[in-house]
C-alpha cells in the first residue's frame, strides 16, 4: 500500500476526511500535473501523457509522448491540453482523442526549457536559456516579447507562473532573484535577491498575490501591487519544491522535499491542512480553480533514481473535498 498518512486538519472551513485516490499508470517520473478548472479532469505527463477521470479515479486516455517528454502542461476548457516538450516545442492535444492539433517550435537549443500557459491556451511564457523569458502568441505562432535582453539580466529561471488571462507572470530562479512581469506593457521588475534561491512560484488570477517557495523551506507571500514581501513562513526543514494557487489566491498548495503537501492560507500563512504524499520529494502539485481538487506526484531527489522501477513509484495522489 502506498504510504500516505493523513495527519492534520486544522480549520473548521475545511471538510474533515476528504476523499482520496491513488492514480497508478506512469512508467517514469511524473513531470507535470494539469487540472481542469472544475477539478474533474487531470492530465499528467511521465513517459506518456495520461488523461484521468478524477471522479471515478480512472484512466480515460493515454498517448505516448516519446521520444520527447512533456515537461509542462495546462488543461484548456476541459477538452484541450497545451504541453511544453523537451525539444523546446509547444504542442496542443485534443483530450478526447489524444490527437496533436498544433505545434509551435520555440527554436534550437540544448536546454529543455520551462513553460507556463494561460488558461485560454492563447499565451505561453517560456524560459529556454540565459537569453531571456519569451511571451508567445500561440494563435500567431510567434514570440511577441522578450524579457531579459533589454534588462541585461541573465535569466536562469527555476519556475514560471502566469495568470489565467495571460496578463501577468512571476518567475523564480537559481540566481536568487524573483521577477514580476506585466505582459501587456512588456515590463519586468526585479522583486528581490535572496540568499536562498526559490524553486517554485505561483500567482493569483488577478495578479496581485504571488508565492515563492525557497530552498531553505521558507514560503514567501508577496503583494505584487506594491512589490513587497508581506510575510515569510518557515514551513519545512527542506526545500519547497512545488506550488500551485487557487484563482482567488486565498490558499495555495505547497509540495516539499519531505514528501508533504500542505494547504496554506495566504492571508496569514496558516497551514490549514497537511498530508504525507510520498516517500520522497513532491515534484509537482496542482490545485483546481476553487481548490476542490488537489493532486501531487513525487519521486527521488533530482539526480537520483529508484533502485527498482515500478509504476507505483510514479503514482499520483489526488484529494477531493478539502476546500469548499
Amino acid at each position: 500500500m502506498h504510504p500516505l498518512f493523513f495527519y492534520a486538519v486544522l480549520s473548521a472551513d475545511l471538510t474533515v476526511g476528504p476523499s482520496f485516490s491513488e492514480l497508478v499508470g506512469h512508467s517514469e517520473l511524473v513531470t507535470f500535473l494539469a487540472l481542469s478548472d472544475d477539478g474533474l479532469t487531470l492530465a499528467s505527463g511521465g513517459g506518456e501523457i495520461i488523461v484521468w477521470n478524477v471522479e471515478l479515479a480512472e484512466e480515460r486516455l493515454r498517448f505516448q509522448s516519446r521520444p520527447m517528454h512533456a515537461v509542462a502542461g495546462r488543461v484548456v476548457d476541459g477538452d484541450r491540453l497545451m504541453c511544453g516538450f523537451e525539444d523546446r516545442s509547444i504542442r496542443e492535444f485534443d483530450l478526447q482523442t489524444g490527437r496533436e492539433v498544433s505545434r509551435v517550435s520555440c527554436g534550437p537549443g540544448s536546454t529543455t526549457g520551462i513553460f507556463a500557459f494561460s488558461s485560454d491556451g492563447f499565451w505561453a511564457l517560456t524560459e529556454l536559456g540565459v537569453d531571456g523569458v519569451y511571451l508567445w502568441d500561440l494563435c500567431r505562432r510567434r514570440a511577441t516579447r522578450c524579457f531579459g535582453k533589454e534588462q541585461r539580466t541573465c535569466f536562469t529561471s527555476e519556475s514560471l507562473a502566469i495568470t489565467p488571462d495571460g496578463r501577468a507572470a512571476v518567475s523564480s530562479g537559481l540566481n536568487g532573484h524573483l521577477y514580476t512581469y506585466d505582459l501587456l506593457q512588456g515590463q519586468c521588475a526585479d522583486l528581490a535577491s535572496n540568499t536562498e534561491y526559490s524553486l517554485a512560484a505561483a500567482i493569483s488570477a488577478d495578479g496581485r498575490i504571488a508565492v515563492f517557495g525557497r530552498r531553505d523551506g521558507v514560503l514567501e507571500i508577496w503583494d505584487l501591487a506594491v512589490h513587497r514581501c508581506r510575510r515569510t513562513y518557515a514551513l519545512t526543514q527542506g526545500p519547497i519544491t512545488a506550488l500551485a494557487m487557487t484563482h482567488s489566491g486565498a490558499v495555495c498548495a505547497v509540495g516539499s522535499a519531505d514528501g508533504g503537501v500542505r494547504i496554506v492560507r495566504t492571508s496569514d500563512g496558516h497551514v490549514v491542512w497537511s498530508q504525507r504524499a510520498h516517500k520522497r520529494w513532491v515534484h509537482t502539485v496542482a490545485i483546481s480553480a476553487h481548490g476542490t481538487t488537489i493532486a501531487a506526484s513525487g519521486g527521488p531527489p533530482r539526480g537520483e533514481k529508484y533502485p527498482i522501477k515500478s509504476d507505483r513509484n510514479f503514482s499520483i495522489a489526488v484529494w477531493r473535498g478539502i476546500v469548499r
